[in-house]
């Protein structure tokens, strides 16, 4: 998942006011020098990421191995995409703090430490940091040069071409568990009207064979958004591309919504004890009062019944989202209840794939889900359960599936036959399970 820095992202807002039409060299020289001025005046904000993640490869893997070099020209060759494997929605909240993102899920009381392949837990994320990457390109790059006007719609464009050697590279990917900072090249497009960012492009350099991808690709488009008192320069659009090795692609397509900075009681504060991830706190995004979390935990092993009661719909639900349930069965050990019939548990869409039915394969969808607490007894406990099976009808097939490597992870995996999902509730029985 390719996100934005909003560190030269906001540095550009409000740097490049409206001004009479000027030459190219000083449009870019003006852009660069106001870049630097702004950095150290950047405010904090937060806003809601929402990623369309598709994955793009042949039904059937081809057997040859061909060379990157071969793969990354027949993609730049060909023309439109090769059959869609699987679509996914994800929503995320993404904040700035200490010059560097932090994300958590929406809603989430803390955010962590940048690192979203252990916040979604699976798949392939592709990050470029565009901060490092937007003050690389726009104040480091002494290869910067015009190549011409292009136009978006019926706006005209000034379009620069630049190179950027690995020395001076700040454009750190991140993709699977490999990442690196890598050479690039690409091109930047100013609005000479506005004196506005309009488009970044950058092309990574070949990446190293153990990553098992050849090439990640981005382009964002800008527009200004208001912010409190400030026109603040953000991504309007933003996609990615990761190429692998094996000919599949990961394309992501990112969307930014609403934005707004931390203020009155709203802080980032990063723990001086403990993990050292950092910890969020907004009356904003505190919908309501933190329950009485116990020491108590409910021990592994009980089974229980419970209805997920937070709808579903695959055209709008998205792995992050909050999920509520409540139970159906009290869970009880040694003729004690834990917790009783209507006990509401919370937790989160943990997986929201879709795999398009295509020539002689069913349309599928794979929806996980992983509880995180229960209330009970006047306050909230630590909870995870894996899914044991279904007991209720629902309105499409479905079919149960509890692989052995989320049998110990507290998580629920099923799977929809249909061109959609459109749930108002799911039954199920569960097992308790170790809160991680």
């Amino acid at each position: 998942m390719r996100t934005f820095s909003t560190l030269a992202i906001l540095a550009l807002a409000g740097i490049l006011g409206a001004q009479s039409e000027t030459s190219p060299a000083d449009l870019f020289s003006s852009a660069r020098q106001r870049v630097l001025a702004d950095v150290a005046r950047i405010p904090a904000y937060t806003c809601v990421q929402t990623t369309a993640r598709s994955v793009y490869g042949p039904l059937v893997p081809k057997k040859e191995v061909r060379r990157c070099d071969q793969i990354v020209h027949d993609r730049d060759a060909r023309k439109g995409m090769p059959p869609r494997l699987s679509w996914e929605r994800l929503r995320l909240e993404v904040a700035i703090a200490n010059k560097r993102e932090v994300y958590s899920w929406v809603g989430a009381k803390r955010f962590e430490d940048g690192d979203l392949q252990r916040l979604i837990g699976y798949g392939q994320t592709v990050v470029g940091e565009f901060g490092p990457l937007l003050l690389s390109v726009l104040s480091l790059n002494e290869s910067m040069r015009m190549t011409g006007e292009t136009r978006d719609g019926n706006r005209r464009l000034i379009q620069y071409a630049y190179d950027t050697p690995l020395a001076w590279s700040m454009y750190k990917v991140k993709i699977g568990g490999a990442e690196m900072v890598t050479a690039y090249n690409g091109l930047v497009s100013l609005d000479p009207q506005t004196g506005d960012l309009a488009q970044l492009t950058a092309r990574s350099a070949p990446l190293p064979e153990d990553t098992g991808y050849c090439q990640v690709l981005d382009e964002v488009d800008y527009a200004r958004v208001r912010i409190g008192s400030r026109d603040v320069l953000l991504p309007k659009a933003a996609r990615s591309w990761a190429v692998a090795s094996d000919g599949v692609e990961i394309v992501n397509e990112d969307s930014y919504s609403g934005c707004r900075e931390y203020v009155g009681e709203s802080t980032i504060r990063f723990d001086d004890e403990g993990s050292g991830k950092p910890a969020f706190t907004s009356a904003d995004t505190q919908p309501e009062a933190p329950r009485r979390e116990t020491t108590r935990t409910i021990p592994a092993g009980l089974t229980f019944d419970a209805r997920i009661v937070t709808p579903m719909d695959s055209r709008t639900s998205a792995t992050g989202d909050p999920v509520e349930a409540v139970l159906r069965s009290a869970i009880v050990k040694d003729g004690q209840t834990l917790a009783p019939v209507g006990a509401r548990i919370h937790g989160r869409l943990a997986r929201f794939v879709e795999h398009p039915g295509k020539k002689g394969r069913k349309y599928e969808y794979e929806v996980g889900v992983r509880f995180m607490s229960i209330e009970t007894g006047g306050g909230t406990l630590p909870f995870a359960a894996n899914l044991a099976e279904t007991s209720g009808v629902t309105s499409v097939p479905i079919r149960l599936n509890v692989p052995e490597s989320t049998r110990q992870a507290g998580f629920g995996l099923f799977y929809f036959y249909d061109a959609r999902v459109l749930l108002n509730r799911l039954d199920a029985k569960w097992v308790t399970a170790a809160p991680q």
